[in-house]
């Protein structure tokens, strides 16, 4: 989160807020992508539309997830797909700006709330432990685990949108919310397990993991093209 951060503090410069009423030559469509979305080998995009005052916007995003590797030994990862709707009330309306030196600025600085929801499934590898019942030997064994998971959750973020050479935009932001997940559906195997594989599994999960529930930081960048 920190990155983010860093880059709110850093865009917001020392500048006076005359506004210029002429922002006719604006376009009130962004194409926008999320490239930290990279690091857990996903491509999210989406569409950022403004109304006529350019202090109001709603945003449909779609993410798509390929990290499944598919092995039949150690397999690991999930594949998804992921939507999200974001209503922007725009603080300080993205439009055009003068600084202290007469040079003019687009930028605009909001307060949004959105709504998410994901499907994903996936392949994991685990090894669990046992006693067998007739030698009273002490083993470890693999088995795979297959899992269907359904996530959904909602927030608010604050950011900052500034619009670069008239046709690229920066928008950086921060904030949180709560997020539930639910198992659809699972099966085990092999090996055949005859105990309840739950008390085995490792319940602690990255923000990342689908089957994370909890307060969800939410921070990032998007890089847009105005349409």
């Amino acid at each position: 989160m920190k990155t983010p951060t860093a880059l709110l503090l850093l865009l917001v410069p020392v500048l006076s807020f005359s506004q210029n009423p002429d922002d006719s030559d604006l376009k009130r469509n962004v194409l926008k992508i999320a490239p930290q979305q990279f690091a857990v080998k996903s491509l999210k995009i989406g569409v950022e539309r403004f109304n006529s005052g350019f202090n109001k916007s709603y945003s449909l995003y779609l993410t798509f997830r390929k990290e499944k590797s598919n092995e039949l030994q150690f397999p690991a990862g999930y594949d998804g797909l992921g939507g999200e709707f974001q209503y922007r009330t725009y603080l300080k309306p993205l439009a055009s700006y003068q600084n202290r030196n007469g040079k003019g600025y687009h930028q605009g600085i909001y307060l949004s709330g959105y709504v998410q929801g994901n499907a994903f499934s996936g392949d994991q590898f685990y090894l669990y432990s046992y006693v067998d019942p007739t030698t009273g030997g002490y083993f470890v064994a693999p088995f795979n685990r297959r899992v269907s998971i359904g996530n959904w959750g909602t927030g608010f973020t604050i950011g900052l949108q500034s619009v670069l050479w008239e046709v690229v935009t920066l928008d950086a932001y921060v904030g949180g919310g709560f997020q539930w997940s639910d198992v659809i559906g699972e099966r085990y195997g092999p090996p055949p397990l005859n105990y309840d594989p739950e008390y085995s599994l490792n319940t602690t999960y990255n923000y990342s993991d689908p089957e994370f529930q909890g307060v969800l930081p939410k921070a990032g960048i998007h890089i847009g093209i105005r349409l």
